[in-house]
């Protein structure tokens, strides 16, 4: 009996799909937190008991980059530079600030690129979001995201240090 949960452990350590599943956790201060789960090298999001599913792209000049109906994200390997932007997949990116340092929460990230994502149509009835900006450092991965959509604006952050930082 010990033998056979030993070697169980040992595969279930071994197995890639199991190793390289995450949890990011962002909270809001109304509604439900928002998790990006990566699991078995794919990403997907949970709101609730809702989970939708991404498409990730394979340019390898992006560290991370997925497009779901909830939020898509393009993040150049080389950091870029204010006002510089890009177009991927029917969404239009360009960087609107960059903040040299930022406490939040007692957590201080530094060289944080804001990076709004624009979208071009619809995406499975997701119309109502106008646009995203990503709050993404290339130490502490993408620390949170604001998306505005017809009623308002919503602003996730991160519940760790880092958040997810690049595609599995």
């Amino acid at each position: 009996m010990i033998a056979r949960l030993l070697a169980l452990a040992v595969l279930v350590l071994q197995s890639p799909s199991w190793a390289n599943d995450s949890v990011y956790t962002y909270h809001s201060m109304v509604g439900q937190p928002m998790q990006i789960l990566v699991e078995g090298g794919s990403i997907s999001f949970r709101s609730a008991d809702v989970v939708e599913s991404s498409t990730e792209c394979l340019e390898s000049d992006y560290v991370l980059c997925f497009f779901s109906p909830v939020v898509d994200a393009a993040i150049p390997a080389d950091p870029p530079f204010l006002n510089d932007a890009w177009e991927l997949n029917g969404t239009r990116f360009e960087v609107i600030t960059h903040v040299p340092s930022l406490t939040l929460l007692g957590s201080t990230y530094k060289d944080i690129h804001v990076i709004r994502a624009t979208r071009s149509g619809v995406r499975r009835g997701y119309a109502a979001v106008r646009y995203t900006d990503l709050y993404y450092s290339y130490e502490n991965g993408l620390i949170g995201f604001l998306y505005a959509h017809l009623n308002g604006e919503a602003i996730f952050l991160s519940s760790g240090y880092s958040g997810i930082v690049e595609n599995p």
